[in-house]
């Protein structure tokens, strides 16, 4: 009996110290914030959808010019009102351009082409541009002339202001009725010169 009781006391000293070990480790564990490893390297390994997306951001697909896109030039006349179109080979100064690149490119162009252009101007613009073609407008336009000289008949005499109207250029004391009935109707209405060449020739033609 006495020898049953040493062993019994015995299983209870083992399952004791057993049960405090494992509440000790418990705790230390829980207040490390710790978690199984396995859990911990599931977490922590990147997945599929993070390789991917990555991959995703990394990708350049910007649309570049090349030689096999289809080109649209379409050819607008203000003055007119007509346009055409043409069907030009992409330029070899293009290629490898992106969409940017390709409008500081004919921005560039008209400034050149104007530079030698007297009597009209030209404008290049992009209007579309996909993967596989874009379309580039020019439109030609007929600047206005810069006058000198608006001659006027005001109170029966004519007179002569700056070609943008805001100042006298001359009080020229030349009566209306100077001049034949047709000329009078286009002084009354005022009439614009280009040169003073081109002012007195007038003068002197119809005051004669």
């Amino acid at each position: 009996m006495k020898r049953f009781a040493i062993l019994f006391s015995a299983a209870a000293v083992f399952v004791c110290v057993t049960a405090a070990y494992y509440l000790s480790y418990r705790l230390s564990h829980e207040e490390q914030g710790g978690e199984p490893q396995t859990a911990s390297f599931l977490q922590t390994s990147p997945g599929r959808g993070e390789s991917a997306e990555a991959l995703e951001a990394g990708d350049n697909s910007e649309i570049l010019v090349h030689s096999q896109m289809d080109y649209t030039l379409e050819i607008y006349d203000v003055q007119t009102g007509g346009r055409s179109e043409e069907k030009p080979p992409v330029p070899v100064a293009m290629y490898g351009l992106n969409r940017a690149e390709l409008i500081t490119y004919l921005n560039n162009l008209s400034e050149q082409e104007n530079k030698n252009l007297t009597e009209t101007q030209v404008r290049y613009e992009l209007i579309s541009f996909a993967e596989d073609s874009f379309f580039v407008r020019k439109t030609v336009t007929v600047p206005e002339p810069e006058y000198v000289i608006f001659l006027v008949a005001e109170n029966g005499y004519l007179t002569a202001y700056t070609g943008d109207r805001t100042e006298v250029y001359e009080y020229t004391h030349i009566p209306l009725g100077d001049f034949p009935l047709e000329q009078q109707a286009m002084l009354t209405a005022g009439i614009y010169m280009e040169t003073l060449t081109d002012y007195y020739d007038f003068l002197e033609t119809y005051s004669s």
